[in-house]
């Protein structure tokens, strides 16, 4: 499935955002970078300890990150209650329908990580796989850094480059 260039925040799922559970629509970003993390259906409990750290991470350079698991609320609800912090957006998808939205399939959300950068305007600017480790976060964090600092703003950088290659970044 091809994404890269192609708009990915109509979308409407359940969230839970600093404890509440939510609705939360994709057109809420619409003017800013989000970067969306499909984690492994096994793990989010382990993982979840790191959630927090990496929000705060993406919040410093402007950009939301947005965690989606097939039933990611139930197990991050349990995590915050026992943790009481509660600073990353967690987004529940039990049918999965996020998932098929960004092609992230149940063989490949079994085992690893998928994560997409999306622009200001909606637009899938990157898409990786990779294991939840702060390592692979902050490459990403790097890129869009570094994308900022080539032009100065981050959708003229985004718009110049997608104009030029369709598959920017597409890894």
């Amino acid at each position: 499935m091809r994404l890269n260039a192609t708009n990915m925040l109509d979308f409407r799922a359940p969230a839970l955002i600093g404890g509440q559970l939510t609705y939360l629509s994709g057109r809420q970003f619409v003017g800013r970078v989000v970067v969306i993390c499909f984690l492994p259906d096994q793990g989010i409990i382990a993982a979840a300890e790191t959630l927090d750290e990496q929000a705060d991470r993406f919040r410093r350079i402007d950009v939301d990150l947005l965690i989606v698991g097939s039933d990611a609320c139930l197990h991050y609800q349990v995590w915050h209650e026992r943790e009481k912090r509660h600073r990353a957006t967690v987004l529940a998808d039990p049918r999965r329908r996020l998932h098929r939205m960004f092609g992230v399939t149940a063989s490949s959300a079994a085992s690893r990580c998928a994560t997409f950068l999306v622009d200001e305007d909606g637009i899938v600017r990157l898409r990786w796989r990779h294991d939840f480790s702060p390592g692979d976060l902050q490459a990403i964090r790097n890129l869009i850094v570094l994308n900022r600092l080539s032009v100065g703003k981050a959708g003229e950088a985004w718009a110049s480059q997608a104009d030029s290659r369709r598959e920017f970044l597409s890894v």
